[in-house]
């Protein structure tokens, strides 16, 4: 049975959308939880569109003036964006960083360092027969010697690479 209402909201378009929300209590007097109600707080979509609009370049101090198409919307901060950037993109590196390579036909390994907020991250990139490029994996150390480079290399023959037939430099 119907038991009055409640300030909620659900995510549309990337944004929190208010609305009012129906309380359902049982004759006994037991909340209800509304299943619809929860999947249509949590469908992901702002997730994907927090990823796909910082991946196409949008800083997080800009992206609450990129979602206005829903003008009363509310919940969309800086802080919010950030973290979801933060959980897509270790996601997505976690994918390059544990994926097999034992599929991959490379004429070419190419190793660099790149120094990234005082880190030392090493970069492993792999030239395919095709021409197309792909990240093999990355190894953080101190410094871009001879150590962290050969932790690279057993990481990424633990994962299934052949070096054999490619030219590593």
């Amino acid at each position: 049975m119907r038991w009055g209402q409640q300030p909620g909201y659900v995510v549309f378009g990337g944004q929190k959308v208010p609305m009012t929300r129906p309380r359902v209590r049982t004759r006994a007097g037991q909340e209800v939880p509304l299943e619809n109600y929860a999947r249509l707080q949590h469908d992901g979509r702002r997730q994907r569109a927090v990823h796909e609009g910082i991946v196409a370049g949008l800083s997080t101090r800009n992206y609450q003036r990129a979602v206005q198409s829903v003008l009363d919307g509310y919940g969309i901060e800086k802080s919010s964006v950030s973290r979801e950037f933060v959980a897509a993109s270790a996601a997505e590196l976690k994918k390059v960083c544990e994926r097999r390579l034992d599929t991959l036909e490379l004429v070419a390994i190419l190793i660099d360092g790149k120094q990234l907020g005082g880190h030392t991250m090493v970069v492993a990139l792999g030239l395919e027969n095709s021409g197309e490029k792909s990240i093999l994996g990355l190894w953080q150390g101190a410094t871009e010697n001879t150590t962290t480079v050969k932790l690279l290399l057993e990481d990424l023959v633990a994962r299934g690479l052949s070096p054999s037939g490619a030219i590593c430099s």
